[in-house]
């Protein structure tokens, strides 16, 4: 009897808590408006992403058909069909998959690779040229960091117009993106990249400028979603945490509307164990 009494007092103290509580939460809700007192990272979220959406928008290019480079899986890229005018690769980023770099020396065009993390690329031929070199943002006193601007510059290809860009750098594109100068993306004709850590509201508005410099001087083209990382649906739009783009320089091409559903009959899954991640029509 006493354990049933002890028990019934403990049931009493916490419902007189409860109801506290519930008082302590109604005079927050009246003295507050609602949408700022509940849930004001969703409403955050809300806003990069309609943001991030206008930033995004996929257009076709007129007269061009697409092709796969690289790897089937992890490592290739859709681009746009049009590489007899390339004259140089930069690939940023390597780790041990080099599909993407020897697509292009196989047919003898020299490719400038970049990556201070491995220690050696896994193929070596006389239009492969790897430096243990990594790129940022800004200019700093490492000796084994460099914008693009310098490793641009130190190959004497400032004057280009017909490079192709290739990137895949862990979620450091961003400092990279909003830092390039418009004339250094001039001289890529396409560009392709991965782009990491879509979700991360900490970097949104490094995620938006990195967009809003790149947009000034190239098309977004192509998306694809890397299944490896996953998706959420905010605001009616499907957004990967990683994002495989293509983008091509405005100057060099005319647009349409995109009325492609991606992923599309040349795109591949990053992991094969997976499902794929359908964006649909990208606008």
């Amino acid at each position: 009897m006493k354990k049933i009494e002890k028990y019934a007092n403990i049931l009493k103290n916490m419902n007189r808590n409860l109801d506290s509580l519930e008082k302590i939460q109604t005079k927050l809700l009246k003295q507050k408006n609602t949408d700022d007192f509940l849930r004001p990272l969703f409403l955050e979220e809300v806003e990069y992403t309609r943001k991030l959406r206008s930033a995004l928008k996929v257009k076709d290019v007129n007269g061009k058909n697409y092709t796969r480079v690289g790897s089937p899986a992890d490592g290739g890229y859709v681009m746009v069909d049009d590489m007899d005018k390339v004259t140089e690769i930069y690939s940023i980023g390597i780790g041990d998959e080099i599909s993407f770099d020897t697509y292009f020396s196989d047919r003898k065009v020299n490719v400038y690779m970049y990556d201070h993390t491995i220690k050696d690329i896994p193929v070596h031929n006389d239009f492969l040229h790897w430096k243990p070199i990594g790129i940022c943002g800004k200019c700093n006193s490492s000796s084994n960091m460099k914008t693009l601007e310098e490793i641009v510059h130190d190959n004497c290809h400032d004057s280009e117009e017909n490079m192709i860009l290739k990137m895949d750098i862990e979620g450091f594109e961003w400092e990279v993106l909003k830092n390039v100068s418009s004339d250094t993306f001039k001289a890529f004709d396409q560009i392709v990249m991965e782009l990491h850590g879509m979700h991360n509201l900490g970097h949104k508005d490094l995620i938006l400028a990195g967009l809003e410099n790149l947009n000034r001087t190239h098309q977004l083209v192509h998306v694809h979603a890397n299944n490896w990382g996953g998706a959420i649906n905010l605001d009616g739009w499907i957004l990967p945490d990683m994002l495989e783009v293509t983008y091509v320089n405005r100057n060099n091409y005319q647009f349409k509307d995109s009325n492609r559903f991606f992923p599309t009959d040349l795109d591949e899954k990053n992991i094969d164990q997976l499902p794929e991640i359908p964006l649909g029509y990208y606008n």
